[in-house]
């Protein structure tokens, strides 16, 4: 019985347009794969540099700073650490001073 298609053209048309959205659907995947990991990088870069200025300071070096290179919310946060260890420079140079001028201080009173 003769519908108005031959069979072997309708299947010949089918499995090229499954084969086509086959490559589309892959070439898809692997660009989210690739977006996802450009995403993925571009936050725990930025942290795992934190995490090392952070190891750093801990150990009394306040030299270090974060650089910062955006201005979202990891950008904020490195601005803030920055601050914070410009602070703790800051007032450890307060403290050196503050002990330098008693200790002539008190070696100006026991000459006496």
């Amino acid at each position: 019985m003769y519908v108005g298609l031959l069979e072997k053209a309708y299947t010949s048309i089918r499995n090229k347009v499954i084969f086509y959205l086959m490559i589309v659907a892959m070439l898809g995947f692997f660009l989210i794969v690739g977006i996802s990991y450009l995403i993925t990088r571009s936050i725990t870069k930025p942290l795992s540099e934190m995490v090392g200025v952070t190891q750093s300071v801990t150990m009394g070096n306040l030299d270090h700073e974060v650089r910062v290179k955006s201005r979202d919310e990891i950008g904020q946060l490195g601005v803030s650490f920055n601050k914070m260890v410009a602070s703790l420079r800051k007032m450890r140079s307060e403290l050196e001073e503050w002990g330098n001028t008693l200790e002539l201080k008190v070696k100006t009173r026991t000459k006496n």
